[in-house]
């Protein structure tokens, strides 16, 4: 793929996301004393997940149990664009 200037990309994450992946798993690898290569290629792999699971909620909705985790602001005053997901209590 060539992006705005003409230069061959491979597709992936933009310099800004790959500083903070990278960032990110060097700080995880030193602290749990870690291979790095192993930390980012997990950290990587869970974004993706994470990303993917985004874009089917939004493109079919929420159908599963809703899991509590506790947040700094309610989710009625989050945004997220997505389809609203049943409450459960």
């Amino acid at each position: 793929m060539a992006n705005d200037n003409n230069t061959i990309t491979s597709g992936g994450m933009p310099k800004e996301c790959e500083q903070f992946v990278n960032r990110l798993a060097d700080l995880i690898a030193r602290k749990r004393k870690e291979r790095y290569c192993d930390v980012v290629r997990h950290v990587r792999t869970r974004i993706r997940f994470a990303m993917l699971r985004t874009t089917l909620i939004a493109l079919r909705g929420y159908r599963g149990k809703k899991i509590n985790i506790k947040h700094e602001a309610p989710l009625s005053e989050v945004s997220y664009n997505l389809i609203p997901a049943p409450m459960m209590e």
